[in-house]
């Protein structure tokens, strides 16, 4: 992938969590009201609102935020990206391949 396609990704990653973030840390009442947003409120329907599960959604994403600024520092790095790869035995499904071949013996 394009260091530019992931720096564009990544950082829309960033202000997207640090938007949402800091409207749900620092604003619960009007997050739960109004989350996403643009006339569309989806969290009154799950249920009554809890300003504790709404500040800590509110810290999750700003969470997330600070963890995709950190990984912008690192974007041309190949290892962030085939790490996931190689977990996996370098391949995808590799673990259940090699699982199968080896009950078949």
């Amino acid at each position: 992938m394009n260091a530019k396609i992931r720096y564009a990704a990544l950082g829309l990653l960033a202000v997207g969590g640090l938007y949402t973030g800091l409207w749900a840390y620092f604003s619960p009442k009007a997050w739960y009201e109004n989350f996403p947003g643009f006339g569309r409120s989806r969290l009154p329907q799950l249920g009554p609102y809890n300003e504790h599960l709404a500040k800590d959604d509110g810290a999750m994403f700003l969470a997330l935020a600070v963890l995709t600024v950190i990984t912008l520092r690192h974007v041309r790095d190949n290892r962030f990206v085939l790490t996931p790869g190689r977990l996996d035995g370098g391949r995808q499904g590799g673990g259940r391949q090699r699982a199968g071949r080896e009950g078949t013996r």
